[in-house]
């Protein structure tokens, strides 16, 4: 048994790559797809006449988003999920400065969610998958700290 758990993690990349991807993935994805709306919402009003009830709509879509994404992510593939889950997230985020339609930002914040929630579940399985045959799940805290460096990230940025 101890040889087959040798041969296994010999396999695989070292305990810090595998958590340093995850890291980094959860970061982008929840810093992009989640957290990089929030900094620009109080300009919003302003800029586009977004009131305090739109926002909310806009914020209910996206965890709706995230919702749906987490009831079908075991359809889709975890190659596939972050091939086309980040660049989506990105695009989708990038669509919301470039439109003034509501409606269209509805769908936009819903399909960030979405595309979030695909690569949140598949990227942290993966990982603990990796971390768990390394025999070193005691590593899984840097994972999940992507998700907590993606909300400063995105603050900073737009505060420069």
């Amino acid at each position: 048994m101890r040889n087959n758990a040798m041969r296994a993690a010999a396999a695989h990349p070292g305990v810090a790559m595998i958590a340093s991807a995850g890291l980094v993935v959860l970061a982008v994805a929840l810093g992009i797809g989640r957290f990089a709306f929030t900094p620009i919402l109080p300009m919003m009003p302003c800029d586009v006449g977004l009131t305090l009830a739109a926002a909310g709509w806009l914020a209910a879509a996206n965890y709706l988003g995230y919702f749906l994404g987490a009831l079908c992510v075991a359809r889709l593939s975890t190659a596939w999920v972050v091939r086309g889950g980040l660049p989506l997230i990105a695009v989708v985020t990038f669509a919301m400065g470039v439109t003034h339609a509501f409606a269209l930002w509805l769908v936009l914040r819903l399909t960030a969610g979405v595309a979030s929630a695909w690569v949140m579940v598949h990227v942290s399985a993966w990982t603990l998958e990796h971390l768990h045959v390394l025999q070193r799940v005691d590593a899984s805290g840097i994972v999940f700290a992507g998700g907590g460096s993606a909300s400063p990230v995105p603050d900073c940025c737009v505060s420069v």
